[in-house]
């Protein structure tokens, strides 16, 4: 497989840039325009007509590139290549950026950015641990591309102790993933004790092939369970989760939880301080962060807006949601229940937040700039008071997590299926469903679902379902520690695993472009 990006082919130990093997110097791979192009006078020989060493080709130090050099960040799998820079004109100004290669076949290339004389700083990311690159930095201006004669190698860091490590169970063929789906941000702990994991989580990114790129080990034994990436697309959120540390006190859960802001090189660039973080936290188009806070505990949960900071600096947080006095008081449910929730999404095309409620098998709706319930479906409509029912009758979500709506309108989640509802002993597994929501006639119609046909998967907590640009679905099995990819009919392309029982939290797909966005 050649990437979009790739750039050179190396065939039998020779350089070649896209033409016949005897020319390695012609990186358009048009002989005939390159023979056209020298004034060589025709001999009537049998000899060959050779070209010209081409002006594209330098020593480094031609290129006027000094102390070149390049080194593994802190996060081990993220290469900084640095020089200086000099030219003739000191007004100069030129297009630089990093060929490399893997394997010595498939060479790409880092975007390029604009460079004046001094000192210079490109990654190159997207890098496997324990692997190698040979790379040579490229050089653009006037009109002219200008590549050293020479490459150089460079060690990525080795893989991180304790990070669990998975494994690709499908043959790889990107001709079945939604375009630009090129890594998977997520997270995972480190421990195999499902959720009664008492810490020690990672953030990671890993590439199609199943390959880590790189990982960052959450602060003080916390848990992340929500790492995303930043609306502004240029830093990855990673929630440090105070709220199921062991022997925290019932009366100052999640006080201490927070979001840091930080970059591929490791650096946190800003901390947020989220007291009483449960669980889920979202952002909205501008920046703010929105969490589900429960800083008494699982009996209330509120939604809490965090907006971006004013010109002076300040910044507080305010309440636009209160589970028991706009949902519980309002629909005249049982005091006693508690309403802990699992995931928290945001609806910009409806304006509105979608938040889970596990215990109770309950998913709200809640208006933005309101905050009134709007709708609330339940396996319980009875309890919950829902005037839904779903179509056919066993249809309903139970211990549901990570929903979403759809760009058609549907409801999309991961959910628990018990075979038979009335043995506690029954069969249990995990299954990906969709609805149809007609408000008309109050009824939730399922209209697509995956993971009943065997082999079924059983995810005991967490888990999501997502639906990818390409109308596949990425359906995450929380603590089964495994993620799909599958298509409308039901077909896994994608079936990345990870050794049973370490939880799986949050996991996104990122493009090529938008992991180097990541990058300081």
């Amino acid at each position: 497989m050649t990437h979009p990006h790739a750039l050179m082919i190396a065939l039998g130990g020779s350089m070649l840039f896209g033409c016949a093997e005897e020319d390695p110097t012609n990186r358009d791979g048009d002989d005939t325009a390159a023979a056209e192009d020298s004034a060589v006078e025709d001999t009537d020989t049998d000899e060959p007509i050779v070209d010209p060493e081409p002006e594209a080709f330098y020593d480094i130090e031609e290129m006027g590139i000094t102390n070149l050099g390049a080194s593994p960040s802190r996060v081990g799998a993220v290469i900084t290549v640095e020089w200086d820079q000099a030219f003739e004109d000191p007004d100069q100004q030129a297009e630089a950026f990093i060929e490399y290669t893997l394997d010595g076949v498939e060479w790409l290339q880092t975007p390029s950015q604009t460079i004046s004389a001094g000192p210079q700083e490109i990654f190159v990311v997207g890098l496997p641990f324990d692997s190698s690159i040979d790379y040579r930095p490229i050089l653009e201006y006037n009109d002219q591309q200008r590549i050293p004669t020479e490459t150089y190698r460079v060690a990525t860091g080795t893989y991180p102790t304790n990070l669990p490590s998975p494994t690709l169970h499908t043959r790889f063929d990107d001709t079945k993933f939604a375009a630009g789906d090129d890594y998977l941000l997520g997270s995972i702990s480190e421990e195999a004790n499902g959720w009664s994991t008492d810490g020690n989580f990672w953030t990671f990114i890993v590439d199609r092939q199943g390959q880590v790129v790189w990982a960052q080990k959450t602060p003080n034994s916390h848990r992340t369970m929500q790492p995303q990436r930043t609306v502004d697309g240029e830093g990855i959120l990673i929630d440090e989760n105070s709220f199921w540390m062991p022997n925290t006190d019932d009366n100052r859960q999640g006080l201490e939880g927070q979001i840091h802001r930080v970059t591929l090189d490791g650096n946190i660039a800003e901390t947020y301080k989220t007291p009483g973080l449960h669980h889920p936290f979202t952002q909205l188009p501008d920046g703010s962060i929105v969490w589900g806070a429960s800083p008494l505990g699982p009996s209330n949960e509120q939604i809490e807006v965090l907006p971006p900071k004013k010109t002076d600096g300040f910044r507080e947080s305010v309440e636009i949601w209160d589970c028991r006095e706009d949902f519980y008081q309002i629909y005249d449910l049982n005091d006693k229940l508690n309403c802990p929730s699992n995931t928290l999404v945001y609806h910009e095309p409806t304006d509105v937040f979608l938040i889970s409620f596990y215990s109770t098998s309950t998913i709200v709706e809640v208006s933005r700039t309101t905050g009134q319930t709007l709708r609330h479906w339940s396996t319980d409509p009875e309890t919950m008071n829902s005037p839904y029912a779903f179509s056919p009758a066993n249809a309903n979500f139970e211990w549901q997590h990570g929903m979403t709506f759809t760009d058609q309108g549907t409801l999309l989640l991961s959910a628990r299926y018990t075979v038979d509802p009335n043995d506690n002993a029954s069969e249990k597994f995990t299954v990906a469903r969709e609805y149809r929501i007609d408000d008309d006639n109050q009824v939730l119609e399922e209209i697509w679902n995956f993971g009943f046909e065997a082999p079924t998967v059983y995810g005991q907590t967490a888990g999501e379902a997502e639906r990818l640009d390409n109308g596949n679905t990425l359906h995450n099995y929380g603590s089964a520690s495994r993620v799909y990819e599958v298509t409308q009919a039901g077909e896994v392309v994608w079936d990345l695993r990870w050794p049973q029982n370490h939880l799986l939290g949050k996991t996104t797909f990122l493009s090529r472009d938008e992991l180097y966005q990541l990058a300081p």
